[in-house]
C-alpha cells in the first residue's frame, strides 16, 4: 500500500517535471520569436 502511494507520488513529480521542461522549451521558443521583433523596434 505505501510503496503503491510513493510511486503514484513519483509520477506526479514527472508529470510536474516533464511540465516545466515543455514550459521551458516554449518560454524559450517564444522568447526568440519576441526578441527579434523587439530588437527591430529600438
Amino acid at each position: 500500500m505505501k510503496r503503491c502511494r510513493s510511486q503514484k507520488n513519483l509520477s506526479r513529480d514527472d508529470f510536474a517535471f516533464k511540465k516545466e521542461i515543455i514550459n521551458r522549451k516554449w518560454r524559450k521558443v517564444i522568447f526568440s520569436q519576441i526578441t527579434p521583433i523587439i530588437a527591430e523596434n529600438d
